[in-house]
């Protein structure tokens, strides 16, 4: 501790900045016994505080990670959600502050964090009620699960992201800068986890093993670590362990009943005088891998830089955390009319009026009924009133009626015999 404050006060004397002291404080483990804590702040003249604490927006702590700790997190949603409720917003108006506001919010605690399952419910339940009902806590009915919204609106969605997707993309951002970008912090982890072992061969221990993020970071390694190509220079990568074939790093593609020869490590083992040298890759890979590494890989040579790394889903090479969501986020299969319903220049209102009207999540009566609220139905818009359904409020009455007649009769089409959905689709 002493050598700490002697390198700080070197600090001011040559920069001319000093250490604020009691803006500072000092961080140990709950083991440490009373005696040492106080010789600690003696010899820095700063004092003790305890875990866990906030810096720069994120949770410090080492004990296991609790909800209790992104309470910070969770509050400031809270309270933009409540600095909106008195404003009479439309589902078009909560929807864009939902994308562009409340999901950006937490990003930066994402990025470096790994908080529970049940913090990340929770963002997600407060986003859900403010968009049904436009403040924390309504009654707003859910016409839709929150997942079915969070897809893109040409897969029948509103484009809002799960923060678990969003969370996963960001780590393998942060397992794609320790994999490829070489800096202070990627050589910690590395040599703290990794070792004498290949970072694709670092086994995940249950129990243990490791930081939360460092476990996290493994999670986004099992996804996107095949997304990796690297493109031979020197041929310092693994034979073994990375993708320099663009079909996965031969461990996986090879098979676990394969026999793999270890005496060979780095891709520059395997040439000879410039080439490729067939008979080793005769010796330690199957016909179809060699013939594969001759048509399409070059040989590398040590003459030519350090091997490249290129992220195989952006055509440029360089990642991309929009890439990694498209690729691990779950998909639905894309249908043409949702794409017509979110046309450039229609009002937002609109849309999700079609929307809503395509999924059946209006509340007529014959869809109240489902829930158990029965009671007399009838169309109030019509002389002779028939019950209240979706077909016949938004086609079979007589003003429904009368206005698909009257666009249909310009484009050649009649809605005798057709549903909702076919007259929607015309």
């Amino acid at each position: 501790m002493q050598l700490i404050t002697e390198t700080l006060r070197r600090y001011e004397d040559i920069s001319g900045q000093k250490v604020n002291k009691e803006k500072s404080a000092i961080f140990l483990h709950h083991n440490v016994t009373g005696g040492d804590a106080i010789v600690a702040e003696v010899a820095t003249g700063i004092l003790r505080k305890e875990f866990p604490f906030t810096y720069l927006g994120c949770p410090i702590f080492y004990k296991r990670k609790q909800k209790a700790y992104y309470n910070l997190m969770i509050q400031r949603i809270g309270a933009k959600i409540q600095a909106w409720k008195g404003k009479l917003l439309s589902y078009g108006g909560r929807a864009i502050l939902i994308k562009h506001v409340l999901q950006s919010t937490p990003i930066h605690c994402l990025s470096v964090m790994n908080p529970p399952n049940n913090v990340l419910m929770q963002v997600q339940k407060m986003m859900a009620q403010f968009f049904w009902s436009s403040c924390i806590g309504g009654k707003g009915r859910h016409w839709t699960k929150w997942s079915n919204l969070c897809v893109p609106e040409k897969e029948g969605g509103l484009g809002i992201q799960l923060m678990t997707d969003i969370s996963m993309a960001l780590f393998c951002k942060l397992w794609w800068n320790f994999r490829t970008k070489p800096s202070l912090w990627s050589d910690y982890m590395r040599n703290k986890y990794c070792r004498n072992t290949h970072d694709n061969a670092v086994m995940w221990k249950i129990g243990g093993g490791g930081s939360q993020v460092w476990k996290k970071m493994l999670q986004a390694r099992e996804l996107v670590e095949h997304q990796i190509l690297w493109k031979l220079k020197n041929g310092a990568v693994s034979v073994w362990h990375d993708n320099w074939t663009g079909l996965g790093d031969l461990y996986t593609i090879t098979g676990e009943n394969y026999e793999w020869d270890e005496t060979y490590q780095k891709t520059a083992d395997l040439t000879k005088q410039g080439g490729w040298d067939v008979d080793i890759l005769n010796d330690i890979l199957p016909q179809e891998l060699v013939i594969h590494i001759r048509q399409h890989i070059h040989p590398p040579n040590n003459n030519v830089g350090n091997d490249t790394p290129c992220w195989m889903l952006e055509t440029n090479g360089m990642f991309s955390v929009k890439s990694a969501w498209q690729y691990i986020r779950h998909k639905q299969v894309p249908n043409r009319i949702y794409k017509w319903m979110w046309t450039k220049g229609i009002p937002f209102k609109m849309a999700f009026t079609i929307w809503r009207l395509w999924k059946f999540k209006i509340p007529v009566d014959d869809r109240v009924r489902r829930w158990g609220l029965e009671g007399p139905s009838k169309c109030w818009c019509c002389d002779r009133p028939a019950q209240e359904t979706l077909s016949h409020v938004f086609l079979r009455s007589f003003a429904a009626n009368r206005t698909w007649s009257f666009f249909c009769s310009f484009a050649g089409y009649s809605t005798e015999g057709l549903n909702l959905r076919e007259v929607i689709m015309l």
